[in-house]
Order: structure tokens, then sequence, then C-alpha cells
């Protein structure tokens, strides 16, 4: 989803916001963007199709470079996007490291290519293995949540000491009073976020409002935050989905920066972040699933790993199949070169 609001805003930015495409183009690039670089990374890396793969490195960096340059000379945006939340360059910096990754692309380009043709005969199914990884794994974080969140506002985060550059603030715009404090207090509170109320999902909203009847019976606080600032757009929403929560204004990035689904749900305890759901694994009530009985409640921010465990889980997943991809093909290939 970052991609995808990262695209959107590229196209604001360049003065073509009234022709932008509907969102699953948009995603739909996104997800082919994230693809390609995984899977080139991958195939140049385990030396498959070595040389196209290098050529189409080449070609990439040879439209991103200049167009980096641009961003850099007229800054349209601050920040590229380039590597998410995890970490921020400007737009020069941006087009430096650019500049070292063409010269890495033309060297290996050239290099590639004085280098004798390995047999690559079975790499088909790394190749297939790679890609359907990558495409796998961007659907889920789409459907889901990202697999690891590098947000401000990731789980065990309070969501005013963590916010960075993100300013948090909820307001009742019907009589303009300020309701951040009353949020943020002691106890627990259900955050439903959606930056924009018209793409917003309602599929799952028996289950969202079943968790409104349940937080009233529990005394949590309960509210909706959202951009969308059209009162016709928002009373439409409540007869819409019988919403009985109030629904408050929030900046637009900050939602998306709490949450990448639309809407999404946050569990807060004394302000801290406790757990995050898209609006597809909206919990059911229950005491193994969702619940703040004392000794039952399972949504604690111990609950959620460190992001070095979440990268090395994630490693895992694709690395070990990988390895014994390589280790058939490479049995096959010396059955093969034993018949012969």
């Amino acid at each position: 989803m970052g991609t995808f609001y990262k695209l959107s805003e590229y196209f604001v930015a360049f003065g073509f916001g009234e022709f932008l495409p509907p969102s699953i183009v948009i995603i739909f690039c996104a997800v082919a963007l994230a693809v390609f670089e995984f899977a080139s990374g991958m195939f140049l890396l385990f030396r498959v199709d070595r040389r196209t793969v290098m050529t189409l490195i080449l070609l990439f960096m040879l439209v991103m470079t200049p167009f980096t340059l641009f961003l850099a000379l007229y800054d349209p945006v601050s920040d590229c996007g380039c590597f998410g939340e995890i970490i921020h360059l400007t737009n020069w910096q941006t087009f430096a490291k650019n500049v070292v990754l063409l010269a890495c692309a033309l060297a290996c380009a050239i290099w590639g290519r004085r280098r004798r043709h390995l047999n690559t005969s079975g790499y088909w199914m790394i190749r297939l293995y790679t890609i359907v990884f990558a495409i796998i794994l961007a659907v889920v974080s789409l459907r889901t949540l990202p697999a690891i969140d590098t947000m401000p506002y990731r789980i065990g985060a309070h969501i005013l000491e963590d916010e960075g550059t993100y300013t948090f603030s909820a307001v009742d715009t019907s009589v303009g009073e300020d309701r951040t404090e009353e949020l943020l207090s002691e106890g627990y509170t259900l955050l439903l976020i959606s930056d924009n109320l018209r793409e917003a999902d309602d599929g799952e909203m028996d289950r969202i409002n079943t968790l409104a009847t349940y937080a009233n019976i529990k005394d949590m606080r309960m509210a909706m935050l959202t951009a969308t600032e059209d009162s016709a757009v928002i009373a439409s929403w409540c007869d819409m989905t019988g919403a009985e929560y109030p629904v408050w204004w929030s900046d637009e990035t900050t939602l998306r920066t709490i949450v990448r689904s639309n809407p999404g749900l946050v569990l807060l305890k004394d302000g801290v972040v406790t757990a995050k759901w898209s609006h597809y694994d909206i919990p059911e009530i229950g005491p193994t699933t969702f619940s703040i009985d004392p000794g039952q409640q399972p949504w604690t921010a111990m609950n959620k790993p460190a992001i070095p465990f979440e990268l090395l889980k994630l490693a895992l997943w694709f690395n070990v199949p990988l390895c014994l991809l390589l280790v058939f093909v490479r049995k096959r290939r010396q059955k093969s070169a034993a018949k012969a």
C-alpha cells in the first residue's frame, strides 16, 4: 500500500490529479514494480537469465536516474519513498544513489556479456517460484497488513511519543472540539480508521458493529477517524453501515501511516498501539479471538516480534523452499549429464 500511496502522490504532484487512474490500476502497478525489483534481484544473485536480467536492470536505471534528477531539481515530492519508512532520503540523496546503481548496472551488463553463458536448464522452477512468492507476498500484504511494520505507529509504540514527523490528532468537526486526549486516556480504545470514506470497504461492517456493541458493554472507547471532510459522505457511511460510534477527523497521511488498510482497526491501551487488523481480518468476539477480560486479553505489545525476527522469518519462508529447489535442480542436471 505504501507504493500505491506514493504513486498516487506522484500523479497529484505532477498535476494529473484529475486524471488519476482507478485504484485497482495503481495497485497493479505497485505490485508489478515490487515483483520486478524482487525477482530481478534474485535472478541476478543466482545468475538466472543473467544477460536478460542485467539488460532489464540497466534499462530500468536509465529511466529512473533522469527521473530522480528531475525530482531533485524541481522537488515535486519530498521523499521518493524508495525505502518506505525504514530510511528517508532527500531527492538529491536518491539521485546520488541511482547514479551509483546505474554505474553498477552498466558494469554488470558489460561484464555479464563477456562471461561464458551458463547452463540454466531446469531453472524455470526457480524463476516461477521467485515470481509466485513475490506476488503472493504482495497480495497477502494488501489483503491483510504488511508482513513487517516499520511505521512510527507500529505495535508497541505510543501513538504520540513515537509519531516522528507525523502529527496525530482527532477533531470532532461537528462541534469543533479536539478529542485527542479523550482517545489516548487510560484504558482501552478501538479506532476504526479510514483515510478516505468514499473508497472504504464496508464488507465487514457486521463484525465492526458487533465490536462496537462489545466496546460499549465493556466501557471501552470506540471512534472512527477519517480524513474525509464532506458531511454528506460521512452521513451516508453512517446510514449505510448502521454506525453508532462517533466519526471524527484526522490527518490523511497520519491515518495511512497508522494502518495500511481502508478501513483498518487499531486497539490502543493507555495510548499504546496494542493490535492492528485490516478490514479482512476484523476479529470475532471470543476468549481466543478478541476479549479484554483479565487473563484472556491476548493482544499485548509483547505479542509482536521485533523487526529483525520478522525479517529472519520472512527470509526463511523464501530461502528454505528455494534451497530445496536448487538441490532438486542440481540433482536433475547431474542425472541428465550421467545419461549423456
